[in-house]
């Protein structure tokens, strides 16, 4: 590869946005591309301080407001909102002069790389795709908290086409503006649009799934954050089954409570990271801020997580089943596709309670499939990147 300039641009309003182009970054750090990588300036952050390359700082919402907006169901972008996105995205390309762009979530792309004619990659998941689940499951949402989901649902059912045209209509008005043709009354035809399409999914898991020529497979995209082993890994008993509990940054930190004080109660041995709370042990519990999410699945036999697909991929490749504690309409989807897979089974955040915990462990018990991982992702990025530079 002849020295090809890439920027990535994570959005990284939960962890998984900024992961997932370190795992492809690692992938090609033995080439000789020259790597530029957008990011936030949130806490994030923390996680790049070896980071080999150029970081440079990318206007973006804050995580907690976007887990504002999904709590409430709103669009993730006012017209306002997105015009600024485009405006900083133009800027770093400008500034970088970048043979390809590479984005996560950085939905803006979809617009400003074709204003700077530069091939735009979008790496995302192929639960995305209208085909895959033309009426998504209801997410869990703020405004009908203490209403059964079961009667919300018919009425979701028949507006969720007027939301989903709602949520597309700033990208359309802006992409007019700016020449380009409108991509539908659907955003989940935004969230999988690119010159080149990435999905980091496991193609088993999409069988059915028609496949446009630009759109591809990366396989598993697995990471872990570069932090050290807890002072009590060596000390985890095995003499009983091990549950890996992680409530990622986006899960909610009140449901996931109610879990880890259901499996107090049992025979088993949790190892647990808690993002918020200092290494330690309390009774069955043994707990970080931070744990490898791969090398912690692969020593449990369970892991229990808030649905989404990096720990559902980790969880898969060691080989173990998971039970997902699902919330936003990204993980709803996510563990639609594990379970029709076969490696797990999920839970409505809203609706965890010891009893609905017992019912999903004991579905645990059953047959699941495993994952072996693959250098798929590396290869597919490569090849891309050698033979696209522009629309």
């Amino acid at each position: 590869m002849a020295g090809k300039r890439l920027l990535f641009f994570a959005e990284a309003v939960t962890l998984a946005h900024l992961a997932r182009p370190l795992a492809l970054i690692e992938k090609l750090s033995e080439t000789d591309c020259e790597i530029h990588l957008a990011c936030p300036t949130n806490n994030f952050r923390q996680f790049l301080k070896d980071f080999p390359y150029p970081v440079h700082d990318l206007d973006s919402i804050t995580p907690a407001k976007f887990r504002r907006i999904l709590d409430w169901g709103l669009p993730l972008f006012s017209k306002a909102r997105l015009r600024q996105y485009i405006k900083t995205d133009l800027g770093l390309i400008e500034k970088i002069q970048p043979d390809v762009v590479i984005g996560d979530l950085r939905l803006s792309l979809v617009i400003s790389a074709r204003v700077a004619k530069i091939h735009y990659i979008n790496i995302t998941n192929a639960y995305w795709r209208p085909e895959f689940c033309p009426i998504p499951p209801l997410p869990c949402l703020r405004p009908f908290a203490y209403v059964p989901h079961q009667w919300v649902e018919p009425v979701y059912r028949r507006l969720i086409p007027s939301i989903f045209a709602s949520h597309a209509r700033p990208f359309n008005q802006l992409r007019r503006q700016y020449g380009l043709l409108e991509l539908g009354d659907d955003v989940r035809k935004i969230y999988t649009n690119g010159d080149t399409v990435l999905y980091a999914d496991v193609p088993e898991m999409y069988p059915d799934l028609p496949m446009p020529e630009n759109h591809h497979f990366l396989g598993p995209l697995l990471w872990a954050p570069p932090v050290p082993e807890p002072p009590w890994w060596g000390e985890v008993p095995d003499d009983k089954p091990i549950i890996y509990v992680v409530a990622g940054t986006s899960g909610s930190a009140q449901a996931f409570q109610k879990v880890l004080d259901y499996m107090s109660n049992l025979p088993v041995t949790v190892i647990a990271a808690l993002g918020h709370k200092q290494a330690g042990v309390t009774g069955n519990l043994f707990h970080a801020p931070w744990l490898d999410g791969l090398k912690s699945a692969q020593r449990a036999d369970l892991m229990i997580c808030n649905g989404g697909v990096m720990g559902c991929h980790q969880a898969a490749v060691a080989g173990i089943p998971v039970l997902g504690i699902c919330a936003n309409m990204d993980q709803f989807l996510n563990m639609r596709a594990a379970e029709l897979f076969g490696i797990g089974r999920s839970l409505r955040q809203d609706e965890v309670s010891e009893g609905r915990l017992a019912v999903g462990l004991d579905k645990q018990k059953k047959e699941f499939l495993q994952i072996t991982e693959t250098n798929l992702s590396g290869n597919v990025l490569l090849e891309v990147i050698e033979s696209k530079k522009t629309p």
